[in-house]
């Protein structure tokens, strides 16, 4: 398991030095996708660097699309929810086949089927960026709780503890699927890495 410290040193021993630690690490903790391409855009990477700063601004180019809001839609969380509905869960419905169809879409979307284009570290940080961004939006989100707790409120360890049965039921439920074990292997990592971050 790759600890967040020992992932930032890698970065400066690959990558030029303390600074671009820095802005990478604002950048994997930064939600708000206006924020995260200022940041990209802002920074002028070190002699070695450049070659990181591509992949992430390629992963952000695939991961957001503008609306007609003028903000950012995540085309990263909808292949999540497009994972979670094929891992099941009560009431599912999906035969396999039409799962496992689903389930090689969304790691497509998540470029999870090309390792050999991205470097580990970065689509890793990129899934737990993502892990992330769906905790918070669950923890937020009074129709998620709403759809299992009712109306009433809860507290806020009884909110977190759905949360992390949600997550083991995601990643228990896509390891059904034959074949897609080593494409979602970084995901799977990400997710209970930082699950135990946010939510132990």
């Amino acid at each position: 398991m790759v600890r967040k410290t020992d992932f930032y040193k890698c970065l400066c021993r690959r990558f030029g030095g303390r600074r671009e630690a820095i802005v990478f690490e604002e950048y994997y903790r930064e939600p708000d996708p206006v924020k995260r391409k200022e940041l990209l855009d802002e920074y002028c990477p070190d002699e070695g660097a450049e070659a990181l700063q591509d992949q992430m601004r390629i992963l952000f180019d695939l991961r957001y699309r503008h609306n007609r809001k003028g903000g950012y839609d995540d085309c990263f969380l909808r292949s999540w929810l497009d994972l979670k509905l094929a891992a099941g869960g009560p009431g599912s419905m999906m035969s396999k086949k039409r799962g496992t169809k689903q389930v090689r879409a969304a790691v497509h979307q998540l470029c999870l089927d090309r390792m050999g284009e991205f470097a580990d570290e970065i689509l890793y940080e990129e899934m737990c960026h993502l892990t992330m961004v769906y905790i918070s939006s669950c923890l937020q989100d009074s129709k998620y709780i709403g759809a299992f707790w009712g109306l009433g409120k809860i507290s806020d360890e009884r909110q977190r503890s759905r949360v992390t049965v949600d997550l083991d039921e995601l990643v228990q439920g896509l390891s059904r699927y034959p074949g897609v074990e080593e494409d979602i292997r970084i995901l799977k990592r990400a997710i209970e890495d930082t699950e135990k971050r946010l939510l132990e």
